[in-house]
């Protein structure tokens, strides 16, 4: 009996360490090896469900999830856990009741008030704002609860039109210590890829890739109403929807490790014959034609590949790369009233102006070596349909554009899960006006991209 415990806690904790290192799939086996030696264990039952979730297998992961709440209906964080999972497939009544329960077990809890927040409009005499502000005065100022607390605090006041009150609760959060962001640094990495792909660069290797038109890719910066376009071309027969894939990173990755100088993107662009540009793009293509066997098109989100279209145009020359764009200001006032924790830059106004510069300057050095659709968000949600037509005849779709199928709800990962399960709405367009005294920082950072203030 000692060695079984020994041996499950030792499983559990490889587990932990596997999924904090990224290997999701390691994690997941280590958790069903756990299960072997306990079948109800919740903890490996809960450790799965995150795991799958990780690997995009949310059907399964949740019904881990449930059975780890099933197992031991005392855990305020199972629950929590599986509300997320239920968010993720658009399941948001059942995902309040999951959260409701996590709070009659803990009624501070931050992850739980935040997610419940986030998931329904908030009133004028809403008990959820009192909740929050207890917690967040019971947390201190660098805990982590103190930043969910604040950011659900915005918007809890957003909502009810307290723009003031709801800025400084999002100041809170993004004041909070962090690793300093080195925007010069980027800057270095997207002048480093501007002088790698030059015309004549892009241009010698025109064509050498895998013929496919079957990929298109969106990209952009966080926040610009991607997830919404990608889910409104989803619902077009052929169609698949891959969410926010990391292949082009993780290839692009390898390449490095494997370079003879271990060069990091771009430096290794030079290097890689073309054979090896034709094996990738045939490699990422044939990847996502096991998973979607009758699909003539499938869509990739991960937004940071606009730093990779170099790289993805020339692995795929017919692929559709599209530019989602958002009214600038909107888009970094977005990211700053979401903890998004993989773009440091998010807490700083100013330092999500410069970056908004650094990314708008290299997409217009992308569109002069390679075709680039672009989408207008703003354009986009008042005529959606027209704009879907548009893009999905510029990628050659076989079958008729105006045809939609008939789709049970797709699972959702992004911080807009719970906003394109609703119907298209123009009502973030122009947000920004509501806290504009508060922007000058980020309005200096944009300069002549930011609006006219008149």
């Amino acid at each position: 009996m000692t060695d079984t415990v020994e041996n499950l806690e030792k499983l559990l904790a490889a587990g932990k360490k596997a999924q904090g290192a990224g290997a999701f799939a390691e994690a997941a086996n280590l958790a069903r090896r756990a299960l072997t030696l306990s079948a109800h264990e919740p903890r490996a039952l809960n450790a799965l469900g995150l795991a799958l979730t990780a690997e995009r297998r949310h059907e399964e992961a949740k019904e881990a999830l449930a059975a780890a709440v099933d197992a031991d209906p005392s855990s305020s964080k199972y629950r929590i856990d599986l509300a997320q999972s239920l968010i993720i497939a658009g399941d948001l009544e059942a995902a309040e009741a999951a959260l409701r329960a996590a709070l009659d077990l803990d009624p501070r809890s931050a992850a739980a008030l935040h997610a419940l927040a986030w998931i329904r409009k908030v009133g004028p005499n809403d008990p959820i704002i009192g909740q929050l502000e207890d917690a967040k005065r019971a947390a201190g100022a660098k805990d982590a609860d103190y930043a969910k607390c604040s950011y659900a605090l915005g918007k809890c006041y957003d909502d009810i039109g307290e723009y003031d009150l709801a800025f400084q609760h999002y100041r809170d959060a993004n004041n909070r210590p962090s690793s300093n962001f080195d925007w010069r640094g980027v800057q270095s990495f997207f002048d480093a890829i501007k002088s790698v792909w030059t015309k004549k660069f892009a241009e010698q290797r025109r064509e050498i890739g895998f013929p496919s038109d079957k990929p298109i890719f969106i990209v952009g910066m966080p926040r610009c109403g991607s997830t919404l376009l990608e889910q409104k071309m989803a619902d077009r027969h052929g169609v698949a929807s891959l969410g926010e894939r990391p292949e082009i990173l993780q290839m692009s990755d390898a390449i490095a490790r494997n370079h003879p100088r271990h060069a990091a993107y771009p430096d290794w662009c030079p290097d890689l014959p073309a054979a090896a540009w034709e094996g990738f793009g045939r490699l990422y293509v044939e990847r996502f034609e096991a998973e979607h066997a009758g699909a003539q098109k499938f869509v990739d989100k991960n937004l940071p590949n606009f730093a990779y279209l170099g790289m993805i145009k020339t692995m795929l020359p017919n692929a559709l790369a599209i530019d989602c764009r958002r009214n600038p200001v909107d888009t970094c006032l977005s990211c700053y009233f979401q903890d998004l924790t993989q773009h440091p830059y998010s807490r700083s106004l100013s330092d999500l102006g410069r970056v908004y510069r650094l990314y708008s300057d290299l997409m217009a050095h992308w569109r002069e070596l390679f075709d680039i659709a672009s989408v207008n968000y703003e354009d986009f949600v008042a005529a959606p349909d027209e704009h879907i037509d548009r893009l999905l005849g510029a990628s050659r779709l076989d079958k008729p554009a105006g045809a939609n199928d008939v789709r049970a709800p797709r699972p959702v990962e992004s911080w807009s899960a719970v906003q394109v399960r609703k119907p298209v709405y123009g009502d973030s367009v122009g947000r920004w006006k509501n806290y504009e005294k508060h922007l000058t920082p980020l309005l200096e950072a944009l300069g002549d991209l930011a609006p006219s203030r008149e």
